[in-house]
């Protein structure tokens, strides 16, 4: 159901391709909000945020390199701003694709989010990797404001 839901905002992740950079974009439907950051146009998501409207509750997916397996949980390290947290993750695998995604809930809206509003930087270590993700151009208040309950 989840996927699903990912594959429908990959559609709607249609802005204009300026370059072949990965920019973020905050799609939302009737039912979900999702916030991504990939090269517009194509199916390259290098992270996603989404959650229920009016949830209280968010979900990051990133796709797993490495030696990993659908079903598989992995701890997620995730640091903003020099505060750090250890996550479960849970594997899945994108049908489209083929590739494996690893999906962590960020927890009711709460310290993570509010981290996440004041970063500059979203730093993730699963499976032995590390990556960054630049936020300065992320609509992280108009994803919260989508979440949060009534």
């Amino acid at each position: 159901m989840r996927a699903a839901r990912l594959l429908v905002a990959l559609a709607l992740f249609t802005m204009p391709a300026a370059a072949q950079e990965r920019q973020w974009g905050l799609q939302t439907t009737e039912d979900d909000a999702f916030l991504m950051f990939g090269v517009p146009d194509t199916d390259d998501v290098g992270l996603s945020l989404w959650c229920r409207l009016q949830s209280g509750r968010i979900s990051l997916f990133v796709p797993v390199a490495g030696k990993a397996r659908e079903g598989q949980r992995l701890p997620l390290r995730l640091d903003l701003g020099g505060r750090v947290w250890r996550l479960p993750a849970r594997l899945s695998r994108d049908d489209a694709t083929g590739r494996l995604n690893a999906e962590a809930d960020l927890r009711p809206i709460t310290g993570i989010t509010r981290a996440l509003a004041r970063a500059q930087v979203m730093k993730l270590r699963i499976n032995g990797r590390d990556t960054a993700y630049p936020l300065g151009d992320a609509d992280i208040p108009g994803l919260l404001a989508a979440c949060a309950r009534p």
